[in-house]
C-alpha cells in the first residue's frame, strides 16, 4: 500500500512526484510492502528536541529503507566531498538519509531490532555512470537513479537479499519482524503529517497536459484576429480550453459571449469550471448553454407556453425548433460580441442560422469539431461557410500509448505531442473479476474510474460491480462520489473526460465513431471488457 493514496494540492519537488508515481506502481496494491510519503520523526540531538523529515520509508517485514530525494542536476565532488545540484552546493543527502535512520530506529526502539533498517538516495533526474569513487560508507545498493527507479521492485528485491544475508541465522522474514511491521505500519499511517503536494501519476499527467495546453494557447492567440475561425482536432487536442480561453479574453475586454454545445453535461460542466475557476467580470457575461437551452429562453420570452405545447412533435428538436427561432431574432442590445460552438460536429444544418443570426455584425465567430465524433451523421456543414480553418493534429490530453493504440484499433492517423507522458497499454478484460484482479493490482484510485457503456449492448454483469463497499451506478452525468462508481452511457458523456475509462462489451459496439467517442474520453488508462 502507499501512503497517502494520493497526494494532495500543494508544493513538493517533481523527484519527490517521480517516486511517488512508481512506488504506487510498484507498490500501491501490495500487501507486503507499504510505502510512506513525508514521514516526520520527532528525536534529540544532544539536548535539543529535533525534528526528521523523511521523504520516503519502504516498509516490510525484512526490511526499513529510508529514502531521501533529491531532483535536478545532483553531483558528488570526491575531493571535498560536496553534494552540488544544478552546480549549486546542498546539504550532504547521504548524511540526512543516514540520520533519517537512526531517528526511525530511536522512535520505534526494540520494534526494528527484528527487521534490517538501510537507507538510500534517490536522484530520478540522472543517470549514475559509474560507481568507481562513490563516498565513503556508501554502496551502489544506497543509490536510486533515473535507471534504477524504473525497476523500484527489481531494487527492493536486491536490498531485501542484503537484508536475508544478515537475518540468515533465522527464519525470513520472523514472526517477531511480522508483528513488528504491522505495528509499525499503524503507527506510520496514523501519526503521518502529510506535506501538501500535487503528484502521483494522475495528477502527474496532468502537470504535463497542462502545460502543452499553455503552449497550444500561446500558438494559437493570434489567430483570433479572424472574425471566423474553424478549429478542426480530434479528441483531446485542446479545442474546447481554447475556445473557453478566447472566450474569457473577450469578456475581459467587456464583450458579450454565447458558448453553445448539444450536451448538456457538457454545458454544466463548461459552466462549473468557468464559475470554480475564474472569476468573471460581469455576471452573465459568458453565457454557457446547449442549443436547445438557448432556444427555448428566446422562445419562451415571446411566446410563453409554445414550448411545452410543441415539444413531444418528432420534428420539434431538429426543424421546428430552428424555424421558430428564425421568426423570433434578437433585438440588437440582445446580440452577442463573440459566438463559440463546441462539438459543433453534432449541430444541424437549420440550427445555424438563427445562431449566426444572433452574432452583432462586427462580432466572432469560432467553431470547434471532430469529423470523427460524429456520431449522429450530420456531416461537416461548417466548412463550407467560408470560415478560415486551422488543423490541431496532435493530441495534447492523452498519454502517447493511448493514442497510438486507439488510433491502431479503430485504423485512425492519430498523432500525438512528443512532451505527453509516456503511460501505459490499453488492457483487455474478459470479466469483471478479471477486470478486479487486474484493476487492483494497478493501484489506480477508485475516483478516477468511469465506466462508458454504449446502451444498445448495456453493461452485462458489470453491472454487479462492487469493491468493497464501492458500487457501480449508472448516472446521467458520470459523476461519482463515494462509495459509486459512475457508469454513463457513450453518448452523454461524449466531450468530457477521465482518468480511467473502462467500457464494457467493447465489441459488440457496432459504430467505429461510438468506440472513437469512448476510447478517447480516457486520460491516463483504459481497459476494454472483449
Amino acid at each position: 500500500m502507499i501512503f497517502p493514496i494520493e497526494l494532495t494540492e500543494g508544493t513538493v519537488s517533481n523527484a519527490e512526484k517521480v517516486f511517488f508515481e512508481f512506488a504506487k506502481k510498484f507498490f500501491g496494491a501490495s500487501q507486503e510492502v507499504d510505502v510512506f510519503h513525508s514521514v516526520r520523526i520527532s528525536g534529540k540531538q544532544g539536548a535539543r528536541l529535533v525534528e526528521y523529515e523523511v521523504d520516503f520509508i519502504i516498509l516490510s517485514a525484512k526490511s526499513i529503507v529510508c529514502v531521501e530525494v533529491k531532483g535536478g542536476k545532483v553531483s558528488h565532488d570526491v575531493a571535498n566531498n560536496g553534494w552540488y545540484q544544478n552546480s549549486i552546493q546542498i546539504s550532504n543527502p547521504v548524511d540526512q538519509a543516514i540520520k533519517n535512520k537512526h531517528a526511525l530506529i530511536a522512535r520505534f526502539g526494540r520494534e526494528v531490532e527484528n527487521i534490517q533498517i538501510f537507507w538510500a538516495v534517490a536522484f530520478p533526474d540522472v543517470q549514475v555512470t559509474s560507481f568507481g569513487e562513490l563516498p565513503i560508507g556508501m554502496e551502489p545498493i544506497n543509490i536510486i537513479d533515473g535507471n534504477t527507479i524504473a525497476f523500484l521492485d527489481k531494487w527492493l528485491e536486491t536490498v531485501e537479499g542484503e537484508a536475508f544475508k544478515i537475518s540468515s541465522i533465522r527464519p525470513f522474514p520472523s514472526r517477531d519482524a511480522v508483528n513488528s511491521k504491522k505495528m509499525i505500519q499503524q503507527v506510520l499511517a496514523r501519526s503521518l503529517n502529510f506535506i501538501p503536494a500535487s503528484g502521483s501519476k494522475l495528477a502527474y499527467n496532468d502537470l504535463k497536459f497542462d502545460q502543452l495546453l499553455t503552449e497550444q494557447k500561446a500558438l494559437i492567440d493570434t489567430l483570433f484576429e479572424n472574425e471566423r475561425l474553424l478549429i478542426l482536432g480530434p479528441a483531446g487536442s485542446g479545442k474546447t480550453i481554447i475556445g473557453i480561453h478566447f472566450g474569457l479574453e473577450q469578456v475581459e475586454k467587456g464583450m458579450r459571449i454565447l458558448f453553445l454545445t448539444f450536451n448538456k453535461n457538457l454545458a454544466r460542466n463548461h459552466s462549473y469550471q468557468i464559475e470554480r475557476n475564474y472569476s468573471l467580470p460581469q455576471v452573465g457575461s459568458f453565457h454557457v448553454s446547449t442549443f436547445h437551452s438557448w432556444a427555448k429562453s428566446i422562445i419562451e420570452n415571446v411566446d410563453k407556453g409554445w414550448w411545452v405545447m410543441n415539444s413531444r412533435s418528432e420534428e420539434f428538436w431538429d426543424l421546428e425548433v430552428p424555424l421558430k427561432l428564425q421568426n423570433h431574432p434578437l433585438t440588437s442590445e440582445a446580440l452577442y460580441d463573440a459566438i463559440i460552438i463546441d462539438e459543433a460536429q453534432d449541430f444541424e444544418d437549420l440550427w445555424l442560422e438563427p445562431v449566426i443570426s444572433a452574432l452583432k455584425e462586427s462580432g466572432k465567430m469560432i467553431v470547434m469539431l471532430d469529423p470523427n465524433q460524429d456520431i449522429f451523421n450530420r456531416g461537416n456543414q461548417f466548412a463550407k461557410l467560408g470560415f478560415m480553418k486551422i488543423s490541431m493534429k496532435a493530441v495534447i490530453r492523452q498519454t502517447k500509448t493511448l493514442t497510438k493504440q486507439i488510433s491502431s484499433t479503430l485504423g485512425l492517423d492519430l498523432s500525438y505531442h512528443e512532451k505527453c507522458p509516456e503511460g501505459e497499454s490499453i488492457s483487455k478484460v474478459n470479466s469483471m473479476d478479471d477486470f478486479k484482479r487486474i484493476f487492483e493490482s494497478d493501484g489506480w484510485p477508485l475516483e478516477s474510474l468511469v465506466v462508458l457503456y454504449d446502451p444498445a449492448c448495456g453493461l452485462g454483469n458489470f453491472k454487479d460491480l462492487r469493491f468493497g463497499r464501492t458500487r457501480i451506478e449508472i448516472t446521467r452525468n458520470g459523476r461519482g462520489h463515494r462509495g459509486i462508481i459512475p457508469a454513463v452511457s457513450i453518448n452523454v458523456f461524449k466531450g468530457l473526460e477521465a482518468q480511467v475509462v473502462l467500457i464494457p462489451n467493447f465489441h459488440q459496439i457496432n459504430s467505429d465513431k461510438l468506440k472513437y467517442v469512448a476510447m478517447s474520453r480516457a486520460k491516463s488508462h483504459l481497459y476494454l471488457h472483449i
